[in-house]
């Protein structure tokens, strides 16, 4: 992905610093990124986050970040995970992807097909290996149900880190992400409606319940 310099006043008005500090505090930017006391020669910084000279910034070019991606957010790309004790609580690895465990099964019983709604990564619209196992699993379902009409609804949401804009991008190519494997495993595309929403409905206040902010929902609309 191509990075690119934003001028300071958009970039003020992208991401901020909100939940930026190690406890997920809100901290004060100059001339964004966020600014955190530290030792002069070493920081420690979220995930994202790049350490510069003591502070924890975020990047605006490829090669300050480990995975040589630095998304418009002007945060990186994280580093593959391997194992769920590598994700924040109520998180799992899945893929190299550290999302918000998937739902249980009585939440599944009132989705669509079993299967009410889907997870993402931060600042990722990358289904997991789970997530495409499941919606494929549930495609049959789902063309038997639309042969009677109505629509599939993908609604879709984002936490609420990022600048409005931002997050309604964000929502909407995830909902895209699903939408696009669905019609691959042959759900008619003329019958899903895709809504993003951002983060309108964000209720998340830690990197914990900001995971489960980061979905698309399903349901179907007659």
């Amino acid at each position: 992905m191509r990075s690119i310099w934003l001028p300071l006043g958009l970039l003020l008005g992208l991401c901020g610093c909100r939940g930026k500090g190690l406890a997920r505090e809100d901290l004060s930017c100059v001339e964004q990124p966020c600014e955190v006391a530290a030792a002069a020669d070493q920081c420690r910084c979220d995930p994202g986050m790049i350490c510069e000279a003591g502070s924890c910034r975020s990047c605006a070019d490829a090669g300050q970040c480990p995975t040589g991606v630095c998304h418009p957010s002007g945060r990186c790309e994280p580093l593959p995970c391997a194992l769920d004790d590598e994700c924040p609580t109520a998180e799992i690895c899945d893929g190299g992807q550290c999302i918000h465990a998937s739902e249980d099964d009585a939440a599944a019983t009132r989705g669509v097909c079993g299967i009410a709604v889907v997870y993402f990564a931060s600042d990722s619209a990358k289904l997991t290996p789970n997530n495409q196992e499941r919606l494929t699993t549930a495609a049959p379902c789902l063309q038997d149900t639309l042969a009677a009409g109505g629509a599939l609804v993908l609604e879709a949401h984002d936490d609420d880190l990022c600048e409005r804009q931002y997050s309604l991008s964000s929502s909407e190519r995830r909902a895209a992400s699903v939408r696009d494997f669905l019609v691959g495993v042959g759900v008619p595309a003329e019958q899903i409606r895709v809504i993003g929403k951002g983060a309108a409905e964000a209720r998340g206040h830690d990197e914990s319940s900001r995971a489960r902010d980061r979905r698309v929902q399903l349901t179907i609309e007659p």
